[in-house]
Parts: C-alpha cells; structure tokens; sequence
C-alpha cells in the first residue's frame, strides 16, 4: 500500500481554521463525528495536496454529521 498523506500545516487560512476548531470543539464535546465536505473540502485537496487553483465562488463551510 502506498502513503499519500500530505502536510498541509500553515498552508489553510487562518478563518477556515478559526471555524473548523470551533466546529471540532463543539462536536468533541457531545460526541459527533463529523465530515468536512463539500467546495471546502474540495479546494484544500486541490490547493494544498495537489497545487490547483480553485477560484470560490461562496466561502462556506460544509459540515456533514455522521
């Protein structure tokens, strides 16, 4: 099998990240797993794993609860 993750530490903005710790702190809590999915999603994979630009149109944060 082969690694494929990537380091992406100090690469996502500070806002983003800001929101996804509240989010994390909130679920953490009350025991729900959670996704990150969506344009968000999406775009860090882009951006920050594979260097492709994404334009945003919106910049929302989709959270899927499992």
């Amino acid at each position: 099998m082969k690694k494929i993750s990537k380091n992406i530490s100090g690469k996502i903005g500070q806002n983003y990240i800001e929101c996804i710790e509240q989010v994390n702190s909130v679920t953490e809590k009350l025991n729900i797993p959670y996704l990150l999915i969506g344009a968000t999603a999406r775009d860090i994979i882009f951006e920050y794993c594979h260097n492709i630009k994404c334009p945003r149109m919106t910049m929302d944060i989709d959270i899927g609860v499992i």
